[in-house]
């Protein structure tokens, strides 16, 4: 992931920072609050339904927090998704 954010900035000059939230229950929410109370923009890459996403509750704790951001959310979204294993899911989904 921090690969990911250097790769950003030598090919699009675009300065990001990562934050991986190692647990969902409770969401540690200070470590992103600071992250896009810095920058104003926030970019969740989910691989799970877009109804009740992590992207959702953090994008809820910033306006309780007033912190506005530019929001990105890329998950599922609200289809449905059949059964199958990794390599034909991840065909079907794009992923």
């Amino acid at each position: 992931m921090e690969r990911a954010a250097r790769r950003l900035e030598a090919e699009e000059g675009i300065s990001a920072e990562v934050v991986k939230l190692n647990r969902i229950a409770p969401l540690p929410l200070d470590l992103v609050l600071e992250s896009v109370g810095k920058t104003g923009r926030m970019v969740v890459a989910e691989d799970c339904f877009a109804v009740g996403c992590v992207g959702q509750q953090v994008s809820a704790a910033l306006a309780q927090a007033g912190i506005q951001a530019k929001i990105r959310l890329l998950n599922l979204g609200q289809r449905f998704v059949q059964q199958g294993t990794v390599p034909q899911l991840q065909r079907s989904l794009g992923l």
